[in-house]
């Protein structure tokens, strides 16, 4: 299967309006969207900004009702009253409201913290070496399938810290490490990186983020992997 990959969209509308595009086209099966939507730098009282990408990310749900999410940190944290870089109270009743509507719209079924797709693990920030550790035994790490079930049905208490699949950073220069199961490779966001990035079996897409300035950190491409090889090229 062909995926097409969301990264991190941070109130920017065009990035759903490219991937209908894209999935209009026919390049990609389907998409997974790594979400964290709200906040951006110099956001916190744009309400028209907020309003304008809820409503486009919204209407790409509707159109494409195979889509996959795996909640962010950002997302989470007007979910559950927990405060954020970028957090803005003026929106937070908005947020909450459409979070909990695309929720409704994609179906609970198609909403999680992470997501297991043939040889692809899709999460935000992605399965850390020391949470899996923590939370499962060697024995239940050895299925997959299982843990991320668990995962899913955590909450604040288990997912708000710094090694969760919401938050954790499984990069080069982070002291964390990924991790690994036979045959797996895992597909994340959240840690901005100037191109999609693979290294050791996870592949960090994250390539739209900005700077205090507006200016682009990355190249802002879109990549499309296959389920099967986790082989994957620019859209």
């Amino acid at each position: 299967m062909k995926i097409l990959v969301i990264p991190d969209s941070h109130l920017k509308p065009f990035i759903f309006m490219k991937a209908d595009e894209i999935l209009n086209n026919q390049m990609a099966d389907r998409a997974v969207c790594l979400m964290d939507i709200p906040d951006d730098w110099g956001k916190i009282w744009s309400l028209e900004v907020y309003d304008e990408m809820y409503w486009t990310v919204l209407s790409f749900a509707r159109k494409h009702p195979d889509t996959y999410w795996c909640l962010g940190n950002h997302d989470c944290s007007y979910l559950w009253k927990r405060m954020e870089t970028g957090y803005s109270a003026a929106a937070a009743y908005l947020v909450k409201e459409k979070t909990e509507e695309l929720i409704h719209t994609a179906g609970e079924d198609h909403v999680s913290f992470a997501r297991r797709i043939d040889s692809l693990v899709f999460s935000h920030g992605g399965l850390a070496k020391s949470f899996m550790n923590d939370c499962f035994s060697q024995e239940e790490q050895r299925k997959i399938d299982h843990c991320i079930e668990r995962i899913n049905a955590m909450g604040a208490e288990d997912l708000w810290i710094q090694d969760s699949p919401i938050w954790a950073r499984l990069q080069p220069g982070y002291d964390m490490h990924a991790f690994m199961a036979r045959g797996m490779t895992q597909v994340v966001g959240h840690t901005p990186v100037e191109e999609v990035q693979e290294y050791n079996r996870v592949i960090t897409t994250d390539v739209f983020s900005t700077y205090r300035d507006g200016s682009p950190i990355g190249n802002q491409k879109f990549i499309i992997i296959d389920s099967e090889t986790a082989e994957w090229v620019y859209a």
